[in-house]
């Protein structure tokens, strides 16, 4: 059977190899692309939220910090 399909001659060079090769590096680099963009959206997102509990523990602090001296006379 290879020898009717000419299968035998199929390697670099050969224009159905050579179209078939495209393709698939093509198909490889376009999900390679999309995995990056994912990362990189992730990465983002988890910078986002890093500052946002960043910003949130400030709040926190400041209010302890203002809500201490007051409470320390007190007691």
């Amino acid at each position: 059977m290879p020898e009717k399909y000419g299968i035998q001659r199929l390697k670099p060079g050969h224009p159905v190899y050579d179209s078939i090769a495209r393709e698939a590096i093509a198909a490889y680099r376009a999900e390679e692309e999309e995995d990056e963009q994912a990362v990189l959206e992730s990465i983002d997102a988890f910078i986002e939220d890093m500052r946002q509990r960043r910003f949130a523990n400030e709040a926190i602090l400041a209010e302890r910090r203002d809500g201490s001296g007051e409470e320390g006379e007190e007691a």
